[in-house]
Parts: structure tokens; sequence; C-alpha cells
């Protein structure tokens, strides 16, 4: 029989194993983080972006401007809304400045109305949020 192969590579070859871990690890970690990201993006930010795609829509339509959704499309790049107000159908397209972070911007298909984020609106939005989570209270008497 012959002498068997060595094939489990010498020593110089395991210095690499440790770099090549880390950078596995790291690949990993990255991986998740862009599915935690994606995910937020589709399912966790939906009250702040509704306010844009409505002020996007009553844009130039005035103060008293009521936008109702007719349909919604979401998906971790961007959110597509069908927008019903007084003035007819209007689609609105909202994306983050980057792929999957960034503030939010939203903007009819046709590129004429725009919305982009304010202090004022942000803090008008989450503070709508958190009056609608919080449950009725009781009277006491």
């Amino acid at each position: 029989m012959g002498k068997p192969e060595d094939r489990g590579g010498g020593e110089t070859e395991r210095g690499g194993s440790g770099l090549r871990s880390a950078a596995s690890l790291l690949f990993t970690v990255a991986l998740l983080a862009a599915t935690g990201a994606a995910l937020y993006n589709v399912y966790g930010v939906s009250v702040e972006v509704e306010a844009l795609a409505s002020e996007a829509a009553c844009q130039g339509q005035g103060p008293s401007c009521k936008a109702q959704f007719t349909f919604w499309e979401r998906s971790p790049i961007a959110h597509t809304f069908a927008m019903q107000t007084p003035k007819g159908n209007h689609p609105v397209v909202c994306q983050r400045a980057y792929i999957l972070a960034g503030a939010w911007s939203c903007k009819g298909k046709d590129g004429a109305a725009t919305a982009e984020p304010s202090t004022s609106a942000a803090a008008t939005a989450s503070a709508s949020a958190s009056a609608k989570a919080q449950p009725a209270k009781a009277s006491g008497k």
C-alpha cells in the first residue's frame, strides 16, 4: 500500500483560519443587520410613512384635504400607495434616502408632489401614534 498523503495543511495555513472565521462572523452579522433593517422597513414605520404619503397626495389641495388609502404595497426598499383625495386618485411612492436607512421621503409617481419629513411632522406622527396606543381611562367614580 502506498503512503497516505498529507491533506491537512501545514502550520503555515492554520494562521489564516482565524482571519477566515472572523470574516465569516462579520459577514453573518452584516446579513443579520440588513435583514433586521429590511423587516423594520416593511413592518415598523407605517405611521410616519403614511403621514408623509398623505401629505404628498394632498399637496396643493389646501389644509382641508383628507387622503384615504385605496392601495398600499410595502417592500424593504419602497412603499407604494394609491391615495384618494377630493381631486382624484394619486399614486405615491415613499423611499428612504439610502436603500435600507435614512429619512423617508414621498413623491407622486408623476413626480409632481413631494413630502420630506420635518421635525414637527415626525413629532406629531409619533404623538398621534402613542395617543392611539394608550388604553382608554375608565371613569373613577
